[in-house]
């Protein structure tokens, strides 16, 4: 028996994605990866972010290690999004699955990733590194609500429509309207409209008067978002209202975080009708003091942090001390016995997920680090492997 492990090559792709859907055991003529995630799989230019392990010249797994950049407030970060997690049924208990997430760390080693990203069941991927992070809220904006703030059958004018991959012209404008953003992940503009479509869901541009407004994207099982993108968000509870009315909806879910757009959050956190909270994905963290250092610095945009320094060490990585002075956050490797010592797993969930706002997990920080965390890691739902 002869067992390879490899990178895929465009050559690959029809292999790749009929084994894909087979592992995941959707019929070869469903092309449920190629719907599910089109920036991956619509076509073969993304063969070289895939691991394949071949026995005896056939595949028997694989896995795609996707990079993306992230721009946090001008310091960018390089993530890892691993999905496509699969063995066929008759080569599993082999190891093939260690083999390929060591193949994918690796391969994050080479490229200097800062933090990676999947989903699947917990007890499975923490055996790898990863642990349940970041902060999501969910807000759940009622017709009532609108009702209360509007008065009953309020209408605003705005239009809505579901937009093709030739829609090039709107699709700048949707483009230009994203990249304004503070933080975001640095999409290729040519995929820009995959990414929108991933996890089946259908972007819609958002009109008034026949001018563009802004762009969302609304799921296919029910009407939610994570991204909601406005030219002007004095505006943003009028929209709310007019997607309802156009959708026929009681309701519309809309995911956010509190650091990138104080006129959107404001508007929920005072009008929803009640917010649900969870972690962004299941992360693993190879780089801690590039990832605190943005992703603190991006905290203290919207609140003031105390001032302090802590050295910490975690499990398996170099010590670090971060230093917060006049609203400001430095991370930087630390020589000497740290203050704080944290197991690996345990500090991913203190420093990064809301779990860690509300229980100590048994170490007490210094009163000013207390108060840093957790820090709001963030990656967009659309990028999400």
């Amino acid at each position: 028996m002869n067992v390879e492990y490899m990178r895929a090559k465009p050559s690959d792709y029809e292999e790749v994605v009929s084994t894909a859907d087979k592992a995941f055991g959707h019929a070869p003529d469903a092309n449920f990866f190629k719907t599910i995630q089109p920036k991956l799989y619509r076509t073969d230019d993304t063969m070289s972010s895939h691991f394949l392990v071949r026995e005896d010249g056939d595949i028997a797994g694989l896995l795609c290690a996707y990079n993306a950049e992230i721009d946090v407030m001008g310091k960018t970060l390089t993530s890892c999004g691993i999905g496509t997690v699969c063995v066929l049924p008759e080569y599993r208990s082999r190891g093939y699955m260690k083999g390929l997430m060591q193949c994918a760390l690796d391969g994050m080693k080479e490229d200097n990733v800062d933090f990676a990203l999947l989903g699947g069941k917990r007890q499975r991927y923490e055996y790898f590194g990863y642990t349940l992070a970041g902060t999501n809220m969910c807000a759940h904006f009622l017709k009532q609500n609108a009702e209360y703030l509007y008065g009953k059958d309020s209408s605003f004018g705005y239009e809505f429509a579901e937009i093709s991959r030739d829609d090039s012209e709107i699709l700048d404008k949707m483009y230009a309207l994203y990249m304004q953003k503070p933080v975001k992940v640095l999409r290729p503009k040519n995929k820009f409209y995959d990414i929108l479509c991933g996890g089946n869901v259908r972007p819609v541009v958002i009109t008034k008067n026949g001018e563009f407004f802004g762009y969302s994207f609304l799921s296919s099982y029910n009407y939610s978002t994570s991204e909601i993108e406005l030219v002007d968000f004095s505006e943003f509870g009028h929209v709310l209202n007019d997607i309802m009315i156009f959708y026929h909806t009681d309701c519309i879910e809309v995911r956010f975080t509190e650091c990138f757009n104080d006129e959107k959050h404001r508007f929920l956190t005072l009008n929803a009708e009640g917010f649900d909270i969870c972690h962004i994905e299941q992360v693993m963290i190879l780089n801690f003091n590039s990832v605190l250092e943005a992703f603190l610095n991006l905290k203290a945009s919207v609140k003031n942090l105390v001032d302090g320094e802590c050295s910490f060490e975690v499990e398996g990585h170099p010590a670090f001390k971060i230093t917060v002075k006049d609203n400001k956050v430095s991370v930087e490797d630390f020589n000497g016995d740290a203050e704080v010592k944290m197991p690996y797993l345990v500090a991913i969930q203190k420093f990064f997920s809301h779990g860690g706002a509300n229980y100590n997990y048994g170490i007490k920080l210094p009163a000013a680090a207390e108060s840093w965390f957790p820090a709001p890691l963030w990656f967009s739902s659309p990028d999400i492997i």
